[in-house]
């Protein structure tokens, strides 16, 4: 049996595999994340690798959606190929079907078999412990803090995360916000097309944009429905559950003071003089806001 444990967004887990299971595989995606001297358990996931992909499919579950079932001792998820118990107390129990590529996907196209459940469990566990959420976004930060950049699929966050320097990317396709005292984006491992193995990051969150590829080279300042519309369509909420309702709806609550946009950079100017000009807004707005309430 392989066992580790994993520190991912503020979430401490310990994760088990029995059966077939890729370990060069699964470290080039999430070997920054592992913890040799875990602290209190937020979560357990004991996975059973199927050979062969001879897992049966429930017949109604549409791929590439997730089914899930609440009660109030935990989550059942169904996806294709997929069988997840997440308990209430973040214990968690899950059949995956085994490798059935050939020749097997690289390392940066497929990160194993274990990458879904800890998706689905990591946006469970930080939506229902009232820490804050995974969302459909690129991420990007340095010195001055972080940007995130709000898209479904197909919007561009790739495109852009392949833009811009490899130290400041946190992901191209699902980054962690979490409201402590101030709100954080942070760096996961649950990276798109873009393949890369991103360490551990994060920053203060200064500014966030919804990314539209018909506004390229613009920046255009969100209302605040139109900020929390964009931010629920991006937010993947897999149960319909008052507590996780609740709680995404307080997280987006606290972003109001966060400058919003919505925009695109041009593929002539390239995207560092675009992210500067969003830094730059987001401190007028911030320091015009300031100055508002004082």
């Amino acid at each position: 049996m392989f066992r580790t444990y994993l520190s991912i967004a503020g979430l401490c887990f310990q994760l088990r595999v029995r059966g077939p299971f890729d370990v060069a595989r699964f470290r080039h995606r999430f070997g920054p994340y592992e913890s040799p001297e875990p602290g209190p358990l937020d979560g357990e996931l004991l996975l059973h690798v199927e050979p062969q992909g001879q897992l049966l499919v429930p017949a109604d579950v549409p791929y590439p959606g997730v089914k899930t079932y609440g009660t109030s001792e935990g989550y059942k998820m169904l996806r294709e190929g997929l069988s997840l118990w997440v308990g209430a107390d973040g214990r968690s129990e899950g059949f995956v079907r085994g490798p059935e590529k050939i020749p097997a996907p690289s390392h940066e196209e497929d990160g194993g078999p274990a990458e879904t459940p800890l998706r689905l469990i990591t946006s469970l566990l930080l939506l229902r412990s009232g820490r804050g959420a995974l969302f459909h976004a690129c991420g990007h930060a340095d010195e001055r803090g972080a940007i995130l950049f709000l898209g479904q699929s197909g919007a561009g966050k790739t495109t852009l995360a392949r833009q811009l320097p490899p130290s400041s990317v946190l992901s191209d396709d699902q980054v962690a916000l979490l409201g402590g005292p101030s709100v954080t984006l942070c760096s996961t491992p649950f990276v798109g097309v873009l393949g890369r193995t991103i360490p551990p990051r994060h920053a203060p969150l200064r500014a966030l944009l919804l990314l539209d590829s018909d506004r390229r080279g613009e920046i255009h300042q969100l209302s605040t429905r139109q900020r929390s519309a964009a931010l629920l369509a991006c937010l993947p909420l897999y149960a319909r559950d008052a507590v996780l309702a609740s709680s995404a709806l307080a997280l987006i609550d606290r972003l109001r003071a966060v400058p919003a946009f919505r925009g695109s950079f041009s593929l002539t100017e390239g995207a560092m003089p675009w992210i500067e000009r969003i830094f730059q807004l987001a401190s007028s707005i911030t320091e015009r806001s300031g100055c508002a309430r004082s």
